[in-house]
């Protein structure tokens, strides 16, 4: 039997996400779970950094973490290291809430609930990237980039001013990032010291879609301790222009322009400075190095919908 403590959700909140839906969305969340006989208390960020040290602090058994907001704000919960069994649940309002659509999250905050006490889990891998400009080390949850994906993200960040326009907020760093390209090499080394390149783009994934639209090749797992890594050759914008079409279309193949390998550690580098994204957010320069934590989280999921995805 649960204690009052236990019984309790935590609900973690970026209140401008998605251009303050996230905000709108907390009092409905804390109606409908209350409406289930649950205790909710709520956190409310202000600044950056914030639900981390909330989720550092936390000294007591919760019911289950409930995030709402986007992957950033998932992954700014994580990095804290919650507890591998404490469940932790998601109500996207973000831009794109990849993590959502990989596995088929609800979007209101009544599903969300009624999500929550049904308590369906998943068992997911974590990643852990090392940087050489800074000795903390963060979280990745869906996946890191290397390439043209990582100069949209740091070209759309410097134009976000909390639109809720979803993907269509990428369409001119796209757009832009594609006409300025200038190729920079990258390679990726992985744990058996084997060096794979050179690369236009590399992407190191433990999730099934990339960006919420892309389809990755090969059979992903989610809990086997490694992750897929993917290296795309292109001689130019237009060949990357190639993948990204095939990529939306599931068509994506490996060949000689698309090479795939699993690995528990990977280091990527480039030829000169090239910057990463971890999950749609900047994280830094080439190189770093991500190494896998298995089973380290544990996700709540609507099994309904998530068992017709799969």
């Amino acid at each position: 039997m649960e204690t009052c403590e236990e019984s309790t959700v935590l609900v973690l909140a970026n209140p401008k996400s998605g251009g303050g839906l996230a905000g709108e969305l907390v009092p409905y969340l804390v109606r409908d779970l209350g409406r289930s006989g649950r205790a909710v208390e709520v956190f409310q960020s202000s600044a950056a950094g914030q639900i981390t040290g909330r989720v550092a602090s936390i000294t007591k058994r919760y019911h289950a973490l409930c995030v709402v907001g986007g992957d950033g704000t998932v992954r700014e919960a994580l990095q804290a290291r919650p507890p591998k069994d404490l469940p932790i649940a998601v109500l996207p309002a973000g831009t794109s809430n990849v993590l959502a659509q990989e596995f088929r999250l609800p979007k209101n905050p009544t599903e969300t609930a009624r999500m929550i006490e049904r308590g369906a889990t998943r068992v997911l891998d974590l990643g852990v990237i090392e940087r050489t400009d800074t000795t903390q080390h963060e979280v990745m949850v869906l996946m890191v980039g290397a390439g043209i994906d990582s100069q949209i993200v740091e070209r759309a960040h410097s134009k976000r001013r909390g639109s809720t326009f979803g993907k269509l907020a990428y369409i001119g760093p796209i757009a832009r990032s594609l006409v300025s390209y200038h190729k920079i090499d990258h390679w990726f080394v992985l744990e058996d010291g084997s060096r794979h390149g050179p690369f236009a783009q590399i992407v190191v994934a433990n999730i099934a879609g990339y960006g919420g639209f892309w389809r990755m090749p090969g059979d992903v797992r989610y809990d086997d301790g490694l992750f897929d890594v993917y290296g795309f050759k292109a001689s130019g914008a237009m060949g990357l222009l190639r993948h990204g079409v095939r990529g939306a279309f599931k068509k994506l193949e490996e060949g000689s322009d698309l090479v795939h390998f699993q690995a528990s550690k990977v280091r990527i580098e480039a030829s000169e400075p090239s910057p990463v994204q971890c999950d749609g957010d900047p994280a830094g320069c080439c190189p770093i190095e991500v190494r896998s934590v298995q089973r380290a989280l544990t996700l709540v999921i609507d099994e309904r919908t998530y068992s017709r995805s799969v």
